[in-house]
């Protein structure tokens, strides 16, 4: 590999960067300081052909520091100097100060779209000794592209997803795909796959009984006879090893879609037939999706069962709820509503298939299964500064805008616990008749 050399206008500094015959939407390097005067400076330039924003994320042990979006337009740089920002005591784009006593760390770095093409170099500086050194970091690229579901995380890249759509009332559904980097990052909703023809669509169902049309990074599968159908998805941008360069990603998974025309009318009432608690636990070969990626969670799942005087198989009906607040006596900064942890859902009755936090939600007749979760990144009774609260939702579900018997109160209880020595917040969610 080339490398260019140069002298500062004073001839005190010396300094040498590696040229490289690629670009790419994101990078990382694993080492900054300031300690003594050392003074690490970022260049970070855009080599696309259209305006970009780019996101710099400096890291540490104790925190992390995430700088404003900036743009840059083709061929334009900016020099980052994190000394100075480190003195200045500015805080950061999310309101947060540096990080306490940090003197060193690493950063992350990236453009606004999958087809953004940065070039990064870095030095350290020290002008006491009149010393200078480059760092080499690498690119952040994509290990897996699978799909999710929009409402609740899957247990990994390899467990497929299923969806039911009623092509009698133009159903549809949004195909959501997420992406695992090499740093152990995960971009859950955000991997969005394209082909390299400029209004392909990337997703392929496996029969013509479902029609997939891309919509921003989502795919949404409409039913158009009944059947089933297999659809795998591909990104021809994906960044695919550390030196940056490019080439094809496939889904490692699929979405499962079952078109089935809904019956008629509706049932008349709805039932807890059994609920399935979930607990925090250490997940350490899949931490994205347990401890510890999460600090607080998680829930359990409910098991409802439709019915009516006259036992008809109510499968492929679509259900809504209705969830209000009862009473709650944790933070609202830390803590979720009800409103917002149950996100007013459509459920589809007799639909099921995929497995979440090592639960089976297996399809059953006349069978909804309603996710009761709480998670969060952070310890949240810590953040809080409370030992133990307790939220209370009430919630009934309609069919067809009539409102099914029964109306149920759902109870979160948040309390201490400690995993592997580390702080979290468990939660135990039960659900009974109002």
């Amino acid at each position: 590999m080339g490398r260019v050399y140069g002298a500062s206008a004073d001839r005190a500094y010396g300094f040498y960067w590696a040229l490289q015959p690629f670009a790419s939407r994101s990078y990382s390097e694993s080492f900054w300081t300031i300690a003594e005067s050392w003074a690490p400076i970022l260049t970070v330039a855009n080599f696309g052909g259209a305006s970009d924003e780019v996101t710099v994320e400096l890291t540490s042990n104790t925190g992390s520091y995430t700088l404003p979006v900036f743009a840059l337009q083709p061929s334009e740089s900016r020099t980052i100097n994190i000394r100075d920002i480190v003195n200045s005591g500015a805080l950061d784009a999310k309101g947060k100060p540096f990080p306490a006593d940090a003197t060193f760390g690493g950063y992350r770095i990236y453009g606004a779209s999958r087809r953004s093409q940065l070039v990064v170099k870095e030095h350290l500086i020290d002008p006491d000794s009149k010393l200078s050194t480059p760092f080499y970091g690498e690119y952040i690229y994509d290990v897996y592209l699978y799909f999710i579901p929009n409402d609740m995380p899957s247990d990994g890249p390899s467990t497929d997803v299923y969806y039911n759509v009623d092509p009698s009332e133009q159903d549809s559904v949004g195909l959501v795909t997420s992406i695992d980097e090499s740093d152990g990052s995960t971009n859950d909703g955000g991997g969005c796959p394209a082909t390299t023809w400029e209004y392909g669509n990337p997703y392929h169902p496996s029969n013509s009984n479902v029609s997939v049309a891309k919509s921003g990074c989502e795919g949404i599968a409409t039913g158009v006879d009944d059947g089933s159908s297999t659809v795998s998805a591909e990104d021809d941008f994906a960044t695919v090893d550390a030196e940056g360069d490019q080439g094809t990603l496939y889904t490692n998974n699929h979405a499962q879609i079952t078109v089935r025309t809904a019956p008629s009318g509706c049932p008349t009432d709805i039932n807890v037939t059994s609920f399935t608690a979930v607990g925090l636990q250490n997940d350490s070969p899949n931490a994205h999706r347990q401890f510890p990626y999460l600090k607080t969670g998680v829930g359990g799942f409910a098991q409802m069962t439709v019915s009516d005087p006259g036992g008809h198989n109510w499968n492929g009906i679509q259900l809504s709820e209705t969830v209000t607040d009862d009473s709650n006596s944790c933070s609202t900064t830390y803590f979720p509503s009800c409103s917002s942890i149950n996100t007013s859902a459509l459920f589809t009755v007799g639909a099921g298939g995929q497995s979440v936090y090592g639960v089976t939600l297996t399809p059953t007749m006349n069978v909804v299964w309603d996710m009761h979760t709480a998670t969060a990144t952070y310890d949240a009774l810590a953040a809080a500064g409370q030992t133990s609260c307790q939220l209370v939702c009430d919630q009934s579900y309609s069919c067809r805008g009539t409102t099914l018997a029964n109306q149920f109160k759902i109870t979160y209880a948040f309390s201490e616990a400690t995993i592997s020595g580390t702080s979290v917040t468990q939660v135990v969610v039960t659900k009974v008749l109002k």
